[in-house]
């Protein structure tokens, strides 16, 4: 059986249909503060610092920390026993398999920073003019049997 406990530090608002697992050896802890909004699932042992913000339909797996002031956009999800630092933020749709270094913006699947993933974004769609640029190149270039260019 879990001997752990749930427990809701002052101030905290937990939205409909929320579930709270509580801690098998140890607590589920919901800091000071904390706002949550419907359909989340909160698993055994998870501890959330204060002021955090989680979006409905969030699901943070076991063992995990949120440090104080993390905001999580719906529908994320969160692996178990990590680490997400203070002031982080999570985009919606977002899912973490790595601990998060204080003041992280992460989005996508998988969560990678944000800044980052707006440039990896910006080359995917570059990627169909790429690929005709380099056919057209081909047409002009002398290419080998073993694909190699012969400029002589």
């Amino acid at each position: 059986p879990h001997i752990g406990r749930v427990i809701l530090k002052d101030s905290v608002w937990v939205g409909p249909n929320c579930c709270i697992d509580r801690g098998t050896l140890s607590d589920t802890v919901i800091g000071e503060g904390t706002k949550m909004d419907n359909l989340i699932h909160i698993a055994h042992n998870v501890q959330i610092g204060e002021n955090c913000a989680i979006a409905g339909q969030v699901g943070i797996a076991g063992s995990s920390i949120l440090e104080n002031n993390v905001a999580v956009a719906g529908q994320v999800g969160i692996i178990g026993h990590l680490k997400i630092g203070e002031g982080s933020t999570v985009a919606a749709k977002s899912a973490v398999f790595q601990s998060l270094d204080p003041g992280s913006f992460v989005s996508g699947v998988p969560a990678r920073h944000h800044k980052n993933r707006l440039r990896q974004d910006v080359i995917i769609n570059q990627l169909p003019d790429i690929l005709n640029r380099i056919r057209k190149l081909e047409k002009i270039l002398p290419i080998t049997e073993d694909n190699s260019i012969d400029i002589k």
